[in-house]
């Protein structure tokens, strides 16, 4: 009986199946990942009930991953912001707003949905200036270590069954981080990422 394409992952050329295994034992990206792996598992044959299970995900997310894959091949494993992206930077830069007066200056790095017009327009009428770090230099931002933490004691190794529970983790985390939280001192200001001629002038 031929496979129904709505239920499994089309059939793979050889390189096709060797790059879905790079990417199940290579990927960083934890959305990259998962995604691989349920087309991978689909390829093997499994079906889809048994593989919702295997994830502790819905038939209805593994379906859709399932059936982007056969549109649009590996593009479809990668993360892509959605709509909900764009209203989660709104909500957080009105949670900014409410909470602190005066001219706000809200550092980010140039995740696509910080750019978008709603956001750029939002921040002009309501005093908010939006400071862009260099692009490939997230290093620079004293934020990345504490995501890095949040990474490490809630996400890493985690599968959490839904979206919800995830959340529950993380903010424990953070309000257990805020009550031990001293105020920032000691910025490096002798910091060699000070000097203007640290980074290299490119050709």
């Amino acid at each position: 009986m031929a496979r129904k394409p709505e239920v499994f992952v089309r059939e793979l050329s050889l390189e096709e199946g060797q790059r879905l295994a790079r990417t199940t034992r290579t990927s960083k990206n934890a959305v990259r990942l998962r995604r691989a792996t349920i087309v991978m598992a689909s390829t093997q044959g499994q079906s889809v009930p048994d593989i919702a299970v295997m994830f502790a995900t819905t038939q209805g997310y593994v379906r859709q991953v399932v059936h982007v894959f056969n549109e649009r091949g590996f593009a479809a494993l990668d993360p892509v912001p959605g709509p909900e992206a764009l209203e989660r930077v709104l909500d957080f830069l009105r949670q900014l707003r409410r909470r602190y007066a005066g001219k706000l200056y809200v550092i980010c790095d140039n995740f696509s949905p910080h750019k978008k017009n709603e956001v750029l327009i939002w921040c002009a009428e309501h005093d908010v200036e939006l400071v862009f770090a260099p692009s490939n230099a997230s290093w620079l931002n004293w934020i990345e270590s504490e995501f890095a933490a949040v990474r490490y004691f809630t996400l890493d190794g985690s599968d959490y069954p839904d979206r919800a529970t995830q959340e529950a983790s993380v903010g424990g985390y953070l309000r257990w981080k805020n009550r031990h939280a001293l105020p920032k001192t000691n910025f490096a200001i002798g910091s060699k990422v000070r000097r203007p001629d640290y980074l290299p002038i490119a050709a």
